[in-house]
């Protein structure tokens, strides 16, 4: 295990990963320390679910609560973990609170935040994730943090966090959020050999996942695990423009579905401009007299008589 930890150290998880599936291949059982080691390994490289499956049961790895709130898996977090949880290893106050945000728990993710802002002050995170329970606790409105927006799309997809990645984090100078929506808009599969007939939602996820993504080349990316997420930016990139003919095709349909939106946009609010024309003629109808038919055709026969007298004084004597 000593040569495993060492790779790791080095910033070389896939060959530790390696190393310990060489010494299972041997046969017998794996101890508990060579367990986690491989799920540290697995960890390191963001294999969640796998990495997951291995550090499950390891509570004193505080890399299993990271797992289960990026997994979503945030009740299973709190039940782990809890505030004596935090008091020995304060590292962890990020992700509880992260959990507690994400089930609308806010005052307790607004104390774990504080307990892990305290610790590092650096972290804009946290403090926004203390401004958003601040927010909330009060009824009032305030800038969403990260954690919870990432809590969000786990739960109800990529597509579903849009408006708020371009109100509050589309300027930001950190190339993780164009990846993380980039990533997971795109539902790798489709680039499969033998994969089916892409449908036409999920083309449109394919440019427009495409779209977060290669902005994101150009962008630096910040904070732990940086190296490890530009190289999966590359290895997603890798993947796109290895399928042009799929990726052309996405666009040339999503193209093509949005001149159709826009010709649909187009009728509907000319239906909308008709409707109001007609509510506006209605209104002014009310707004006449009740007896408005019954003056008009007085109005009419006293503008014919009037004509007739003038025609009788000044032309021939007979009415036209």
């Amino acid at each position: 295990m000593i040569a495993s930890q060492a790779l790791r150290f080095l910033g070389r998880p896939a060959e530790a990963e390696a190393y310990c599936l060489r010494l299972r291949s041997r046969g017998g059982l794996w101890s508990d320390e060579e367990v986690v080691e491989y799920g540290l390994a697995l960890f390191e490289q963001e294999k969640d679910e796998e990495a997951l499956s291995c550090l499950c049961g390891y509570p004193e790895i505080e890399q299993l609560a990271v797992l289960l709130c990026s997994l979503g898996q945030h009740e299973e977090n709190i039940k782990t973990y809890n505030f004596a949880s935090v008091a020995e290893r304060p590292n962890l106050a990020r992700w509880l609170a992260t959990s507690h945000a994400a089930l609308g728990n806010w005052p307790d993710a607004e104390l774990l935040a504080r307990v892990g802002f305290a610790g590092n002050p650096e972290d804009q995170e946290l403090l926004s994730l203390v401004e958003t329970a601040l927010a909330n606790e009060n009824a009032g409105t305030a800038n969403l943090s990260w954690e919870f927006v990432r809590a969000y799309a786990e739960y109800h997809g990529a597509r579903k966090v849009l408006p708020f990645y371009e109100e509050h984090f589309s300027r930001a100078a950190d190339a993780g959020y164009l990846l993380f929506m980039g990533e997971r808009l795109i539902g790798w599969s489709v680039f499969e050999v033998g994969a089916p007939v892409v449908p036409l939602g999920t083309m449109r996820d394919i440019v427009d996942g495409a779209a977060f993504l290669r902005p994101a080349a150009n962008k630096a990316f910040l904070g732990h695990r940086s190296e490890v997420r530009r190289e999966r930016l590359g290895h997603h990139l890798k993947t796109l423009d290895s399928h042009p003919d799929r990726y052309n095709r996405a666009l040339k349909e999503a193209i093509k579905e949005q001149n159709k939106d826009d010709k649909e946009r187009r009728k509907i609010e000319d239906s909308l401009e008709k409707t109001r024309e007609k509510a506006e003629l209605q209104r002014l109808r009310h707004t006449l007299p009740a007896n408005y038919p019954q003056m008009t055709t007085l109005s009419e026969n006293a503008t014919t008589a009037h004509n007739n007298e003038r025609f009788f004084v000044y032309g021939s004597g007979r009415p036209g």
